[in-house]
């Protein structure tokens, strides 16, 4: 629960307003507890190629609200965005790769994630990582760690 709780802190504090209405106009919707009005304004710009908007989508699917829970779609989005560089999208994914939920189980995945979030400054995410660490194999560790040095963000 308490993990739960500080994801979806994160997701919601972590976000930049962006500069489009729709995203403002789906985050007040969300604020107000409409979550199918906030997914209405978030899925365009999140197809589009938003990151902020692929996360808020993510966020609606891993927790179902609004849309049926899905911990597939949710990991999908996060991936999109996480693609891109989202520091938030990047720990939720690793979180996820950890847990096994919405995708396979994934120790060097999660490690990639949370390492690449954890380069830009989020806290949790080191902690998760050295989590992550300290149950790899030397071999795993060392691929998780080439992955995270070669990583690029993709242009979207």
């Amino acid at each position: 629960m308490a993990v739960r709780i500080l994801l979806a802190a994160a997701l919601f504090a972590g976000l930049a307003l962006p500069t489009s209405a729709d995203f403002a106009d789906g985050l007040r919707a969300f604020d107000g507890g409409d979550y199918r009005a906030a997914y209405r304004e978030w899925a365009d710009l999140a197809a589009a190629g938003d990151a902020d908007a692929q996360v808020a989508l993510a966020g609606l699917y891993r927790s179902g609200l609004g849309v049926p829970q899905d911990g597939s779609r949710a990991a999908d989005w996060y991936r999109r965005a996480a693609e891109q560089g989202h520091g938030i999208a990047q720990l939720n994914l690793g979180e996820m790769y950890l847990t096994g939920r919405g995708v396979r189980r994934d120790r060097i995945q999660a490690y990639l994630w949370l390492s690449l979030a954890a380069a830009q400054g989020y806290a949790w995410a080191a902690e998760r990582k050295e989590l992550v660490a300290a149950r790899m194999a030397r071999e795993e560790l060392a691929e998780a760690e080439r992955l995270a040095r070669e990583w690029q963000p993709c242009a979207r």
